[in-house]
């Protein structure tokens, strides 16, 4: 009588061993896709604030009109191209996919210019904007945001 208690005792808590562990597979693949998602996001704004202040020093140096949409414009190729879903372009917003481009410095020859592009990644995972460096995350999202500097050519 006793033995039976004990195999069928056994048999549950194999039974809630199984589930605490599918749950904590379940979190820890979650996490690890929330991080490999912000990192690809990170990534992308990287490449794009390199490649808009490129076309932007190239562009002022030259003297173009409209050089800073034009950078802007391939800003936002850029992070389309890397697979961002993007909203609406404002500075400062807290939404998800809302993203940035700002400019500083001159087109005189010898100067620098600077581009910086900012995206706001979505965060389900609090722990995901601190792996980054980005500080707590603001509520469901967290900004990332890039600077490329180069000389007017």
């Amino acid at each position: 009588m006793l033995a039976r208690f004990v195999r069928e005792l056994s048999g549950q808590a194999a039974v809630v061993e199984t589930v605490i562990m599918l749950i904590m597979l379940i979190a820890f693949f979650g996490g690890f896709s929330a991080y490999a998602v912000a990192t690809h996001a990170r990534a992308v704004v990287i490449g794009a604030a390199t490649v808009a202040g490129r076309a932007a020093s190239i562009q002022c140096g030259q003297g173009a009109p409209g050089w800073q949409a034009d950078a802007t414009a391939v800003a936002e190729a850029a992070l389309r191209a890397g697979g961002l879903q993007l909203g609406a372009s404002q500075s400062g917003s807290t939404q998800p996919g809302a993203w940035s481009v700002s400019f500083q410095g001159s087109c005189t020859a010898g100067s620098q210019v600077s581009v910086t592009v900012s995206y706001n990644q979505l965060d389900l995972f609090p722990f995901v904007a601190p792996l980054l460096g980005q500080g707590a995350a603001a509520g469901w999202s967290f900004d990332l945001a890039s600077t490329a500097v180069y000389p007017v050519e």
